[in-house]
């Protein structure tokens, strides 16, 4: 129920008086508008409540087909599972063992082809200092670069070694 009251003196009166009205309209309208909500919630949420109750025995009812499909697409998927790791080996096997036997010479030669270039270095500082093999000025880089040429030697000879001798 609405209170008007009287409105005092006031130029806009008109429209206060429509804009009273219109408050009015619009709560009674509210007012019917929620009684017929109520009504149709309640009455989906009886709809709902039967459709909840049947599916409920529904899923009681194909459990145990669900629980059958269940356990075929676990046995599938170990089955595919199996399938893809022994895949996986063969391509181990196939390819990647291979592709690294020949990565890992080329590396091994690669190396042994630098470590020859530093030995060739170290022997041509050896044999423009050859005189000082005994004593002299430079008897100490003739030590230095004869150390240094039979070490990288040593380090090319094996690398070359190890590359053939690695698996084929």
């Amino acid at each position: 129920m609405i209170v008007a009251f009287p409105l005092p003196y006031f130029p806009l009166r008109k429209r206060a008086t429509q804009f009273v009205r219109l408050l009015h309209f619009s709560v009674v309208k509210y007012v019917n508008l929620g009684r017929k909500l109520g009504r149709g919630t309640r009455a989906a949420a009886k709809v709902l409540s039967g459709q909840a109750q049947n599916a409920a025995a529904s899923a009681r009812e194909k459990a145990p087909v669900i629980a059958a499909q269940a356990r075929e697409l676990a046995e599938h998927r170990h089955t595919v599972t199996r399938r893809v790791s022994s895949g996986t080996r063969g391509f181990h096997r196939g390819f990647w063992k291979p592709f690294t036997r020949a990565v890992r010479a080329l590396w091994h030669e690669v190396t042994g082809l630098f470590f020859g270039i530093f030995a060739l270095f170290f022997a041509e500082g050896l044999y423009r200092v050859r005189h000082a093999w005994k004593f002299g000025p430079e008897h100490r880089h003739f030590v230095v670069y004869s150390i240094m040429t039979v070490l990288f030697a040593y380090f090319s000879v094996s690398a070359f070694v190890s590359s053939r001798r690695s698996p084929h």
